[in-house]
């Protein structure tokens, strides 16, 4: 069995202060195993969420039984060169990501997702 690694930009653009941008989104077919987010930002303040959807159209946040909100890549993270976050996805036949400006002031954002794929 070989393996590849996949490194696939979903989002390089801007976030405005208080609001919140859907990176593209991706089929998780692929994926085997845990998956990491490269992300970098030039001001501000943001949260990343997975998003997961069953049919690529709608989308929900994951949260647990408890109510408790799973999937989160990272929250208040201020201006960054680079953050490499490895987590495991939430299972979903398709993802995104949800990036969330927390009214300190917009900013430029790009985001990566990089997943292995047993082949």
């Amino acid at each position: 069995m070989s393996r590849t690694i996949h490194r696939e930009t979903l989002f390089d653009g801007t976030v405005a202060q208080n609001t919140a941008e859907a990176t593209n989104s991706f089929k998780w077919d692929k994926c085997s195993g845990d998956a990491s987010v490269l992300f970098s930002s030039t001001a501000g303040d943001i949260t990343v969420q997975q998003q997961c959807s069953h049919d690529g159209e709608n989308w929900v946040t994951a949260v647990n039984n408890a109510g408790t909100t799973v999937g989160t890549i990272a929250t208040n993270a201020t201006v960054t060169t680079g953050r490499y976050v490895s987590y495991s996805p939430v299972l979903a036949p398709y993802g995104r990501y949800l990036v969330t400006e927390n009214n300190t002031a917009g900013t430029d954002v790009v985001l990566y997702v990089i997943f292995q794929e047993d082949q």
